[in-house]
């Protein structure tokens, strides 16, 4: 089998491009598996950000539905305010005519 240096050569050779196949196939391995985590966390991250977007769009609706619903609540407040006001005068003046 072994019949000059050549042989032994060969043979560690064959062994060592042996090792270094497996060597780089576990890298390559390692390499995907790495990748496929940070697909899942950019996935994650997405997903979080569409969430937070949806948020926040659902709060700008509802700051701009009670930017349009705000004057109309100040408005009728203010007349009933005034409303309660004319009110407390008249009674004032009936009962100082009443005395």
């Amino acid at each position: 089998m072994w019949e000059t240096s050549r042989d032994t050569l060969n043979l560690t050779l064959a062994a060592s491009v042996g090792v270094l196949t497996i060597l780089l196939a576990w890298l390559l391995i390692y390499a995907i598996r790495i990748l496929k985590t940070v697909a899942d966390v950019s996935r994650r991250i997405d997903a979080t950000l569409r969430l937070a977007e949806d948020a926040l769009t659902t709060l700008r609706d509802r700051a701009r539905d009670l930017a349009s619903i705000l004057p109309v609540v100040m408005k009728t407040v203010d007349k009933l305010v005034t409303y309660v006001g004319t009110r407390r005068a008249n009674a004032k003046v009936k009962n100082q005519n009443s005395k």
